[in-house]
């Protein structure tokens, strides 16, 4: 084993790096007491603890399903910490879908918190679909995320008339170009497109015949910015997130495989 091939030191910078965060965030919680340093932690002492066993034990334990479902703390905690410092009213919305993730990958979690997460979800959705956030306003972007969760919790529009309703209440709600309409939120576009891809059929044609007329109508064509999308003034309002949210948007034809249901 050439513990210096390219690879190798690729992998230990890359280490140092995770060390090093691990080590500015360890000093920010131990100042701030604030749980989204401590995702962060956890993001980054697996990312160095993941490079050090390829380092020694070598690509072949890739092969391991258990490395995979390690390796999915990564993401996971780096992204609870994001959602929890900067988008905290989806916190426990995003929380439910992580718990979801990590079943997926086999990692498995208590049914306990699955049942009180389906629990809340089911009390914050009204009868025609639409989803209250934590302040109690229904917004689209909560109706869209919680369609999601329950698409990856295996429902079936068939069979689940709260899913159902929110499919309808999606399409009863497409994608917006126009300032000040909450329709126009990049974050409700790209899971909108996600919820009916998954869900398929004339839903999804629908859906993402007026997406791809509106996204492309508004992309920015010359100049500095071709390419982007302009802020906008609802949802995440600077260029690059607004950008790349609907690079997203455009990313779900193939970025993710159909659910079985």
């Amino acid at each position: 084993m050439n513990l210096f091939s390219l690879d190798n030191l690729i992998l230990l910078l890359t280490g140092l790096v995770a060390l090093y965060l691990v080590w500015r965030f360890y000093r920010r919680y131990s100042a701030q007491k604030k749980l989204h340093d401590i995702y962060y932690m956890l993001g980054f002492v697996v990312l160095l603890v993941s490079g050090l066993l390829l380092i020694f034990l070598g690509y072949g334990i890739l092969a391991s399903p258990y490395v995979l479902t390690v390796a999915t703390l990564i993401p996971l905690g780096i992204s609870l910490g994001i959602m929890n410092q900067y988008f905290r009213k989806w916190k426990k919305v995003y929380a439910w879908f992580a718990l979801r993730w990590l079943q997926q990958t086999r990692v498995g979690c208590a049914p306990e918190p699955l049942a009180r997460a389906l629990a809340w979800l089911d009390e914050r959705t009204g009868p025609e679909g639409s989803t209250s956030g934590d302040d109690g306003n229904r917004v689209p972007v909560a109706t869209a995320w919680t369609a999601l969760c329950r698409l990856l919790d295996g429902r079936d529009p068939d069979r689940d008339p709260r899913l159902a309703a929110q499919v309808d209440w999606l399409l009863a709600h497409p994608s917006s170009i126009q300032l000040g309409d909450p329709l126009l939120d990049s974050e409700y576009v790209c899971l909108g497109a996600h919820v009916l891809f998954q869900v398929g059929g004339e839903a999804w044609k629908t859906w993402n015949e007026t997406m791809k007329i509106q996204l492309l109508q508004v992309q920015q064509r010359s100049g500095a910015e071709a390419g982007s999308w302009d802020p906008a003034d609802v949802g995440p309002t600077d260029r690059t997130s607004v950008t790349a949210l609907r690079a997203l948007t455009f990313e779900v034809y193939y970025r993710f495989a159909k659910l079985e249901r």
